[in-house]
């Protein structure tokens, strides 16, 4: 018969550890099992915690679309209309000025001073340009849509919950954009003249079919520039209004937002979701609208939210 463990075969300060003499032991079922090595209890690591802290909590792409203040799109269509008007009344000058006397330059065999009389349809042309994209029209139709974009940036800030206090003063952005849009599109009126004037600087040489088709295809390009230029220039405008008000109401950082359709670039895309400092943007692409045709917007974060420029944001 096996001889039961008594107190005295237990080592002091080893509880349940049977002395070496002790033969024929009998182990309670998980009695002499070893204990989990639970680890020694350590202090929460607050490096992580306070690195997470400094990352704003945002909403997912989604929502900081619906989040971000919108394109003045209204207003991008309303400065389209104006330009495009404009290229319409130069296209029909061009075409009442030149088009009758296409037949006259294409006859370079009988009459060798085809290009010389293709002078006064240039100084007719550089005429037409000149009234029809005016320096005062375009800097008036400018200076609308700029207040109307102005406007707009009001009303969605209002919209997304940002206050400011005290509005920024951009009298003078402006008046300066305006002045630029109009040198602008008087400069690019006179490239198309110069390029009309090539055309029929060759006309003598080939027939007047392709001289007409040639004419139409340039007054396409006219248009097309018009309306780019429209297009380009209220985005740059709506992004340097929305950092001006955002710095007026404390803002400090936004989160770049692309629109999310397959027309976004490459290089926004990679941008999208990140934090950016409202003064500098990202070294190589700006701030959101910079780029010519770009659709991004800004996330604007408020102060408490700002994380480390260029970094990802948790959504």
């Amino acid at each position: 018969m096996r001889t039961p463990v008594s107190s005295a075969d237990v080592r002091p300060g080893s509880l349940f550890e049977p002395a070496p003499d002790v033969v024929g032991l009998v182990a309670l079922p998980g009695l002499l099992a070893p204990l989990p090595d639970v680890g020694v209890p350590c202090a929460p690591d607050r490096s992580s915690a306070r690195l997470d802290a400094k990352k704003p909590k945002v909403p997912r792409s989604g929502a900081r679309r619906a989040g971000a203040p919108r394109h003045p799109v209204q207003v991008e269509r309303f400065l389209a209309a104006a330009f495009a008007r404009m290229a319409a009344r130069f296209a029909a000058e061009v075409r009442r000025i030149v088009l009758p006397k296409i037949d006259d330059l294409a006859r370079w065999p009988e009459r060798h001073d085809a290009k010389g009389d293709s002078k006064p349809l240039l100084a007719a042309m550089r005429s037409a340009a000149s009234r029809s994209f005016s320096q005062q029209a375009v800097r008036s139709v400018s200076e609308q849509a700029a207040r109307r974009t102005e406007a707009h940036s009001r009303g969605e800030f209002r919209r997304i919950g940002i206050n400011v206090k005290k509005e920024p003063d951009l009298k003078w952005l402006v008046n300066g954009w305006a002045k630029d849009q109009a040198q602008r599109v008087t400069g690019m009126a006179k490239e198309q003249v110069d390029k009309l004037a090539a055309i029929l600087g060759t006309a003598g040489a080939r027939h007047a079919e392709t001289i007409a088709r040639e004419i139409e295809e340039q007054l396409g390009v006219t248009e097309q520039r018009a309306d780019f230029i429209a297009r380009d220039s209220i985005a740059t405008l709506n992004t340097k209004i929305t950092r001006h008000r955002a710095e007026a109401a404390g803002v400090e950082r936004y989160i770049w937002t692309t629109v999310g359709d397959d027309r976004v670039r490459p290089e926004h895309a990679d941008l999208d979701g990140k934090v950016f400092d409202i003064d500098d943007g990202d070294p190589e692409e700006g701030q959101p609208g910079d780029a010519p045709n770009c659709r991004c917007t800004m996330y604007i974060l408020p102060p408490e939210k700002g994380g480390d420029d260029g970094e990802d944001a948790d959504e």
